[in-house]
């Protein structure tokens, strides 16, 4: 259909929406320059009621979203029509014929041909209705030849080609072994992870689908709610676990008259996530987490211990993580820091630590006073003692002295004697070299003592 469209980059999400000229907001935009439009030509939905006299009512949507108010949610669609179909489609084919294949077999196990000749016995009905009982009692003519053929082998061909089709049927389906929680030959945790996540590959089309299915059913309702919504109501939020915001939506000011948060007045987008999170990816995960804690510190282990027990799935969690929290002194992060609760027990416990801290305090000054009085009376006792063995001290230094006095005077003595011997001895050493030079000269010269002494022995002068 050709209408008006806006666009503009302030108003956000209300680009490339058809504009409407009886919408009030539109044309404040419009007025005030923060949006302009311009001629489209663009699919629109139409609504028409009719009957088999004719058309009672043909009009455009009245829904601002402009799409089908039904949301389908299917598997695959066909190529050709788009016609919806599910993932049990391609399923039906090996299935009848796993289906046909268990009945031929349980037909062969419970059926055996007779064979035996024509004069075996007069009565055949009765005959066949004894061969087919399990206790039937087979009554046969003398000399007659009588035997039973069973086809067994023939009954393992079908079970064999059974097996094929349930094989084909789990591979095809995408839901093996490992994601039924059956027991296979995979033994390590990552081959089992392995095989589950290369089933959901082949399941995530529907997943996928499904998603999309929710994404846009999210949009066409808060599409309703930002359309016909405008009574005043509050909304609660919630962020993080136990912790709730309250948001009031169309309320007016009490003072200005200005409609406050008027959901009809805006237009938001619609976000959905998903997240894969089993029981079993949760178990492992746990038991990564205690394998961890193992080798942690006992401090380290203590402080994160709530965290990890909260996780697991054991009874009565909610109160053994509590009784963690209150040994530990860990904070509960699902309660809100301003509840007035939590306010007055972080208020308690500050004063605690603080009655905690003074008493510590005082336990210290004291401790402090003790050994300060212990060591003036240590000291005391010492100087009582000193003064009691003054006395006996000054006895023991007087003979200290006089011994050291004593053992200076023999010390100088025996040096002294050391002197007077050295020195005799050079006196001695000197006269003797005397001796010994005079004699030289006497040898040499004997007529120089007799010139120079007058008769009668005496020198010249």
């Amino acid at each position: 259909m050709r209408g008006k469209v806006m666009k503009g980059k302030e108003i956000g999400t209300l680009s490339g929406v058809m504009f409407d000229e009886n919408n009030q907001d539109h044309q404040t935009l419009v007025d005030e320059g923060l949006a302009s439009v311009y001629d489209a030509i663009r699919m629109g939905i139409r609504v028409m009621i009719f009957c088999s006299k004719g058309v009672l009512y043909d009009g455009p949507t009245p829904y601002n979203h402009n799409r089908f108010p039904f949301v389908p949610i299917w598997a695959h669609r066909k190529k050709v029509d788009n016609s919806p179909y599910g993932m049990i489609r391609q399923l039906r084919d090996p299935q009848e014929d796993l289906n046909k294949r268990r009945s031929k077999a349980l037909h062969i196990l419970n059926t055996r041909q007779v064979i035996a000749d024509e004069n075996a016995t007069d009565d055949w009905d009765d005959l066949k209705a004894e061969v087919d009982r399990p206790d039937g009692l087979i009554r046969i003519k003398p000399g007659a030849n009588f035997t039973f053929q069973s086809d067994t082998n023939l009954a393992q061909e079908h079970v064999m080609l059974m097996n094929q089709d349930a094989e084909y049927i789990e591979r095809t389906g995408g839901v093996n072994d490992e994601m039924m929680g059956r027991q296979t030959n995979a033994i390590s945790g990552r081959a089992i992870t392995a095989r589950q996540e290369l089933g959901t590959t082949l399941t995530m089309t529907m997943f996928d689908n499904l998603r999309l299915a929710f994404q846009l059913i999210g949009e066409i309702k808060l599409s309703l709610i930002e359309q016909f919504y405008s009574e005043a109501k509050v909304i609660r939020i919630q962020g993080a676990p136990n912790q709730f915001e309250f948001e009031e939506i169309n309320h007016q000011d009490p003072d200005t008259g200005e409609m406050l948060n008027d959901i009809t007045a805006s237009q938001a987008d619609f976000v959905i996530d998903s997240q894969n999170f089993t029981a079993s990816m949760r178990q492992a995960a746990f038991e990564q987490l205690m394998s961890m804690m193992e080798k942690l510190p006992p401090e380290v282990a203590l402080a994160l211990l709530d965290i990890v027990v909260d996780m697991s799935d054991v009874p009565l969690k909610e109160t053994l993580v509590a009784r963690i929290r209150q040994i530990s002194g860990q904070k509960d992060p699902s309660k809100n820091p301003e509840d007035p609760e939590e306010v007055a027990q972080r208020q308690m416990e500050a004063e605690e630590q603080q009655r905690q801290k003074d008493l510590l305090e005082a336990v210290q000054m004291l401790e402090l006073r003790l050994k300060e009085a212990q060591a003036v009376k240590t000291e005391a006792e010492a100087a009582d003692k000193i003064e009691k063995l003054k006395p006996e001290i000054d006895k023991v230094v007087a003979e200290t002295m006089a011994i050291e006095a004593d053992v200076e005077l023999k010390d100088e003595e025996l040096e002294f004697k050391k002197t007077d011997a050295a020195a005799g001895r050079t006196i001695e050493r000197a006269s003797a070299l005397a001796s010994i030079e005079a004699s030289k000269r006497s040898e040499i010269n004997p007529n120089a003592n007799t010139r120079n002494k007058a008769p009668g022995g005496k020198e010249k002068r």
